[in-house]
């Protein structure tokens, strides 16, 4: 960046996603994996996030600017075999970006 410019950075906070959420969610999650398949439907994410709600261990974390939520991410727990037998890791998967805000 030269000096002496000053770039606006877009600025968006991350919380904790609730019940009241999940509609815009599950939105979110549709239109940005339709997106990244060049139009293919994404009802399987969809739905695996949809089914992953109010698993124990798992939480979704959303990303609002204003009251508009840009994006999505899950955590969900997840076995992983281990020589050490078998601790349980978090797994983040299908995370989803309002294709208007990609490269925030």
């Amino acid at each position: 960046m030269a000096r002496g410019i000053l770039r606006s950075v877009p600025t968006f906070k991350v919380r904790l996603a609730t019940d009241a959420d999940l509609a815009t969610v599950l939105d979110v999650q549709q239109v940005a994996f339709e997106r990244a398949r060049g139009g293919e439907p994404a009802e399987d994410i969809v739905a695996a996030v949809e089914a992953v709600q109010g698993e124990e261990g798992s939480f979704g974390l959303v990303a609002e600017r204003g009251r508009a939520i840009l994006g999505h991410v899950t955590h969900q727990p997840e076995p992983i075999c281990h020589a050490s037998g078998g601790t349980k890791h978090g797994f983040v998967g299908r995370a989803g970006l309002e294709p208007a805000t990609e490269g925030l």
